[in-house]
């Protein structure tokens, strides 16, 4: 269970990240770089 818990709060905090992160830089390259995280986790 622990495991399961530990894994969506990193989850949660990685797309947290991703969003304020995604404010800083232009939209071509957060949706490239998106898709590409995305793809690795799936």
């Amino acid at each position: 269970m622990l495991d399961k818990i530990t894994f969506k709060m990193y989850l949660r905090f990685s797309i947290l990240g991703m969003l304020l992160w995604a404010q800083h830089t232009s939209e071509d390259q957060t949706g490239k770089i998106a898709l590409s995280l995305n793809g690795g986790y799936i």
